[in-house]
C-alpha cells in the first residue's frame, strides 16, 4: 500500500526535524511527506522544503489544513499528524499491520504525553481508557495522530475546516462509513507542551468540559470552550 503522512503547522521550526526525522527512519518508509502550513514566519516553510516534503500553503483552521492535505495526498492510506508529535520508528509499519488484521479503515493509537510528568501520563491513560472503552458508541481521537484509507476518507467527505474540533468531528462522522478501531497497544509520543504552558489543572477540567460536548456531538456549540492553537512557547 502507498502511504502519504500529512503534517499541519505553524510557525514549527522548533519541532518539525524531530517529527519529520522520525519519519524517514521508520522500518516502513512512507511514500510521501505533505507539510501543510498556515503561514509561518520562522523557517518551518524553509525546514519543510529541505527535506524534501510537499510544502502546502493554506489558511487556518487546522480542520482546513489537515482536509486539503488529505485531497491531495495520493497515498492508499493517510496518516495524519501535529507537528509536535514524535514517532516510534515501527508506528507506520504496526498501524498498517493492525488495520490489515482488524479490516478497520480508520485508526487512532494511544497517545502518550513526553516528557510529561506523572500526572500528565496518568490523565492520558486516563482519556486513552475512556477512548478505549467508548469507542463503539462514541469513536474518538486526537488530531495528532489519526490513521485513515484514502477510500474511506473520500467517502466521509474529508474534514471540516469550519469545525475547530475538526478531528473528532471527523472521527464521529468517518467510523459511520467505515469501521473505526482504537490500537491500544500502537503508541504514538504527543507533546505536552499545552499542559505546561496552561497547567495540567486547566487543560483536565478543559477535557471534561469538552468531553460532555463531544459525548452528545455538539461539536460548533464546544466552541464556546477555548482552545488555542500554536504559540505554546510564547509568554
Amino acid at each position: 500500500m502507498k502511504t502519504s503522512a500529512v503534517i499541519v503547522t505553524l510557525n514549527e521550526e522548533k519541532y518539525l526535524p524531530r517529527v519529520l526525522d522520525s519519519l524517514l527512519a521508520q522500518t516502513h518508509k512512507v511514500d510521501e511527506i505533505l507539510v501543510i502550513d498556515a503561514g509561518s514566519v520562522d523557517r518551518t516553510a524553509d525546514i519543510a522544503r529541505k527535506y524534501g516534503c510537499k510544502l502546502i500553503l493554506h489558511h487556518p483552521p487546522v480542520g482546513g489544513q489537515r482536509n486539503i492535505g488529505g485531497k491531495l495526498a495520493t497515498g492508499d492510506v493517510l496518516f495524519f499528524f501535529d507537528a509536535d508529535v514524535k514517532i516510534p520508528k515501527d508506528y507506520i509499519n504496526q498501524c498498517l499491520v493492525e488495520m490489515n488484521k482488524t479490516k478497520a479503515e480508520l485508526l487512532c493509537p494511544q497517545y502518550v504525553p513526553f516528557p510529561g510528568t506523572k500526572a500528565e501520563k496518568i490523565t492520558f491513560k486516563i482519556i486513552n481508557g475512556l477512548f478505549w472503552l467508548t469507542q463503539k458508541i462514541m469513536p474518538s481521537g486526537g488530531g495528532s495522530g489519526i490513521v485513515v484509507t484514502k477510500k474511506l476518507f473520500n467517502r466521509a467527505g474529508g474534514f471540516k475546516g469550519h469545525f475547530v474540533y475538526d478531528d473528532i468531528e471527523f472521527i464521529r462522522r468517518a467510523s459511520m462509513k467505515g469501521k473505526f478501531i482504537v490500537a491500544w497497544k500502537i503508541i504514538l509520543y504527543v507533546s505536552d507542551r499545552r499542559f505546561k504552558k496552561y497547567g495540567i489543572v486547566h487543560m483536565t477540567s478543559t477535557y471534561i468540559l469538552l468531553s460532555f460536548f463531544f459525548a452528545i456531538g455538539f461539536f460548533k456549540l464546544a466552541e464556546v470552550v477555548k482552545y488555542s492553537f500554536g504559540g505554546y512557547d510564547k509568554k
